[in-house]
């Protein structure tokens, strides 16, 4: 079965909200976002809320 998720916040990137829609297919999560690869990955707040679980999220 597949997992998605639909994160909202801010993409330091886009300099704008986004709404970034993930699906977990084949053990690993895709989407539209240019993450690992974009050079805010490794401070990306969007991303790091994308992943949290879902208890963990605010």
């Amino acid at each position: 079965m597949n997992e998605e998720r639909i994160v909202t916040g801010y993409c330091r990137k886009l300099d704008g909200n986004r709404v970034l829609c993930l699906e977990y297919e084949d053990g690993e999560w895709s989407t539209d976002c240019l993450y690992p690869d974009c050079e805010f990955s490794g401070t990306c707040r969007l991303m790091e809320k994308a992943f949290a679980e879902p208890e963990d999220r605010e």
